[in-house]
């Protein structure tokens, strides 16, 4: 981006009137404060954006405040500022490009000048994007955050949005939320308490996009430990993620309104000993039940078609799962590593995936099937040798 003029060391270009975008520096001091505006030939300009790579491996950089004028960090903006250590960001941005801070590997604090309901409406482009998974800690009001409260009003949760906050211990989330995004509580291995501020019913219907429960474990709702979890009739299905890694659970129910269960729905949930799934459920999505360690048996309703991949891989207390006549297809790691199941192959079965049942203790079956479309051919051929020799064997051939 072209530079227009430069002013107490910073390169800017303006982008429409009076206001101005950083695009570079020629020189500043180690802890750089923004002006929010300043008097160029007469004329007051507005400063209202950081470009993108404005201060890539700016070496020297220590500490930044940005003004309450700025609405946006470009991509990889701070990119490689090898001695930033301290940040300051104002309740006025609500974009941050792309790996705008990767690289500041020496950043410990980032200092946010608003509240939690302003925070929640930036969007970060990336992993790198929130200065937090570098710093691993969250300042609101100089306040380091340990117990996150997201306030009424919040409907979604954003990509990254606290991300890597070690010394998070607690997060309760109100019944206004609809929508947890990808990486939104990644890292945060300090996470001990999650508390929802509603109802089964409703937290059932939250659109989740990756470990929003990471590391949590144990998830309260309105303030009592879930444990015994029964699905509430009129739910019509689990959705993607929704008890992943609740290791607090030992048993759930499903009822008969329920018709699919989702991908990794019960993902971790190491404590779980027994689940009822009812004649209603007609698909189990990829990885739901993967690594389940304290599962014991499950009875797959006649109602059920496919078995999504991986959907019990690493059930390694796994003795039994009855497979009705129902299911056509059984997803590639379907079973893999459940180390103790005996298990049968009902003849509907057409299709398994890659290692459905790698490292079972014992897999039988009352009939040849077809594997995949390409061993079609050779499944007919064994049938009619299978014909043959039996035919030679009574005449005596």
């Amino acid at each position: 981006m072209n530079c227009d003029f430069v002013h107490d060391g910073l390169k800017y270009t303006i982008i429409r009137g009076n206001e101005v975008v950083i695009v570079g520096y020629n020189s500043m001091p180690s802890a750089l404060n923004i002006a929010p505006s300043f008097v160029e030939d007469e004329v007051e300009y507005v400063v209202v954006e950081i470009a993108a790579r404005a201060f890539q491996g700016c070496m020297g950089l220590t500490s930044i405040v940005i003004p309450k004028s700025i609405t946006k960090i470009g991509v990889e903006a701070f990119k490689e500022c090898k001695g930033l250590t301290t940040i300051t960001l104002p309740d006025s941005i609500i974009n941050i490009g792309e790996e705008a801070f990767k690289g500041c590997e020496s950043l410990t604090k980032t200092i946010y000048e608003g509240d939690i309901e302003s925070w929640c409406k930036i969007q970060f482009g990336s992993w790198y994007s929130n200065p937090t998974n570098l710093s691993r800690t969250l300042y609101i009001d100089n306040k380091l955050l340990t117990e996150l409260v997201i306030p009424n009003g919040v409907t979604h949760i954003g990509a990254f949005q606290f991300a890597s906050l070690s010394r998070l211990a607690t997060v309760t989330i109100p019944d206004t939320v609809v929508g947890i995004e990808k990486y939104a509580f990644s890292g945060c291995k300090g996470l001990q308490k999650t508390i929802y501020e509603g109802s089964i019913e409703s937290w059932c219907k939250i659109q989740f996009n990756y470990d929003w429960n990471e590391f949590s474990g144990n998830l309260y709702i309105n303030n009592t430990l879930l444990t015994d979890l029964v699905i509430p009739d009129g739910v019509t299905s689990i959705r993607e993620w929704a008890f992943y890694g609740c290791t607090s659970l030992t048993s759930v129910t499903i009822p008969n309104s329920v018709t699919s269960v989702g991908e990794r729905a019960f993902y971790g949930c190491t404590s779980l000993i027994s689940v009822t799934i009812p004649n209603s459920v007609t698909s189990i999505g990829e990885w739901a039940f993967r690594n389940c360690t304290g599962l014991t048996s499950v009875t797959i309703p006649n109602s059920v078609t496919s078995i999504g991949n991986c959907a019990f891989c690493g059930c390694t207390s796994l003795t039994s799962v009855t497979i009705p006549n129902s299911v056509t297809s059984i997803g590639k790691w379907a079973f893999k590593g459940c180390t103790n199941l005996s298990i049968y192959i009902p003849f509907s079965v057409k299709e398994i995936g890659e290692d459905a049942f790698k490292d079972c203790k014992e897999v039988s079956c009352s009939v040849l099937f077809e594997i995949s479309e390409n061993k079609g051919k050779l499944v007919f051929l064994v049938i009619v040798l299978a014909i043959v020799f039996s035919i030679m064997f009574l005449l005596g051939i």
